[in-house]
């Protein structure tokens, strides 16, 4: 008798549990925008002070962009053109021209040879950091950056590095279904 209810409970427990987790929980990821509370862990490179919360200006988008009309828009500051390639080909394969947006940042000195699917943006040195530090707010190693259609940065990444590519892709689909 003992074992036959110990048995029942230990039966109806996980299905009880699993039932009322389907009807009653939520579960789901957020990619929140970066940014949005003063958090004294940022460090700016630039002499600029940081408004909480932080957007890159419509202006700035549209001046480095030129007429982008995708969700999420990916730059990069990387010079690695093989890994460029295959992310590019990672990022084409998995998602559509309107959902993400390539831009390749470099110095306007270096010539463009490569058929990328990457838009290039040509800059000169101080405009390149400037953009890189004082706009997109990358440090470290980071060298791309995910930003959406109203300017918020959801992310930064380290191209080259095939686990912060693979967060990539996993939070902009997270984030896409949002859109």
């Amino acid at each position: 008798m003992k074992k036959a209810l110990l048995m029942a409970v230990a039966m109806f427990l996980p299905i009880s549990i699993f039932l009322f987790l389907k009807f009653f929980g939520k579960n789901e990821f957020v990619v929140e925008p970066l940014f949005q509370k003063n958090d004294s862990t940022v460090t700016i490179a630039c002499n600029k002070q940081i408004i909480y919360p932080y957007k890159v200006s419509i202006q700035q988008l549209d001046t480095l962009l030129k007429s982008n009309q995708a969700t999420l828009t990916a730059i990069s500051f990387s010079e690695d053109e093989e890994r460029l390639k295959d992310f590019a080909q990672r990022v084409r394969d998995k998602f559509t021209l309107s959902e993400i947006s390539l831009y390749q940042v470099e110095l306007d000195s270096l010539i463009s040879n490569r058929n990328s699917k990457f838009e290039i943006i040509k800059l000169d040195k101080a405009s390149l950091e400037e953009a890189k530090t004082c706009v997109f707010l990358l440090s470290g190693l980071n060298n791309l950056v995910l930003v959406d259609r109203e300017g918020n940065i959801r992310g930064q990444y380290q191209l080259g590095n095939l686990d912060e590519e693979d967060r990539l892709l996993v939070e902009t689909t997270i984030i896409l279904k949002k859109y």
